[in-house]
């Protein structure tokens, strides 16, 4: 009878273990899932979250807490908004900003420095002071 309720128990205890086993699994699978949607490889997203946040994707606990994080990738609409929220004129005003700020120099592309909306925000928020 006791080697029955210690196995049970040893059972049960093993069952605790496997959700976070397969959660584990998951987060892995819908990494790569989104280093394909963002078209960066896991190393490319590292340093791009060293360089701008002194972070790395082992600072979150789902893609879903990095995707909110991140903001999305930047694209013609989020852009065009945050040129309006801040009010610049133009892209090309924009670029000058950073520019004079030192962020970027003249022949960088936004979309290749800052990659996500969220960054790109932050950065210029910082300079006007909001």
């Amino acid at each position: 009878m006791k080697k029955i309720f210690l196995f049970i128990t040893a059972f049960i205890v093993c069952l605790n273990f496997l959700p976070s086993l397969s959660s584990a699994a998951s987060f892995e699978e819908e990494l790569m899932s989104y280093f394909e949607d963002i078209d960066m490889s896991e190393e490319e997203l590292n340093d791009f979250l060293e360089y701008f946040y002194d972070e790395n994707i082992d600072s979150f606990s789902s893609v879903v807490e990095l995707k909110e994080f991140l903001g999305e990738p930047i694209n013609n609409d989020n852009l065009q908004k945050l040129i309006v929220e801040y009010q610049f004129k133009d892209e090309a005003d924009l670029k000058d900003f950073l520019v004079e700020n030192g962020e970027i120099d003249k022949e960088d592309n936004l979309n290749d420095v800052y990659r996500f909306i969220n960054t790109l925000d932050e950065t210029i928020s910082f300079y006007i002071g909001t």
